[in-house]
Parts: structure tokens; sequence; C-alpha cells
């Protein structure tokens, strides 16, 4: 069930721009690192995250979501693979 509230939002979003904050500062080379690192954890946890999206999908369809949408959120190997290599 999607249940954000905007103080939830409002949250995320604080959490968001002092993560910005944290990054903006690092060196090129740490981030580079960082987005390698992120794109090996996508393909060694595929499995994982595979059935993750699939569970909020469903939850995602349960609360009305449109079929549209749900294309668009639904991940498949090859989305994630290709996500993994946007990534690098």
């Amino acid at each position: 069930m999607l249940t954000n509230t905007v103080e939830d939002l409002l949250e995320q979003g604080r959490a968001a721009l002092g993560a910005s904050r944290i990054l903006a500062r690092l060196s090129g080379n740490v981030k580079n690192q960082a987005l390698l690192n992120i794109a090996e954890a996508l393909e060694t946890q595929q499995d994982d995250v595979l059935e993750a999206n699939e569970a909020d999908c469903r939850l995602a369809k349960a609360d009305g979501i449109s079929e549209s949408v749900l294309e668009r959120l639904l991940l498949t190997p090859d989305r994630l693979r290709g996500t993994a290599a946007e990534v690098r």
C-alpha cells in the first residue's frame, strides 16, 4: 500500500539534500568508484532487486496504479542490465 504522507516526502527530500551536499564535496574518483560499485551491486544482486521490484509492483497494482505506470516501473533482467551499464 502506498502510504507516503507529505511529511514522509519532506523528510526524504531533506535527507536527499543532505546527501547531495556530502556528495558535492567528494572527488571525481570517489564518485566514479561509487558508481562502479552501484553497477556491480545491481548485477550481483539482480535476483533480490527483481524480486523486490516485483513485490513493489504488485502493491502498486493493488493500490490502483495504472498499467502504463506499472509498465515503466517493472524491471526485467534486460532493463536492470541496461541500468547498470548506464551507471557505468
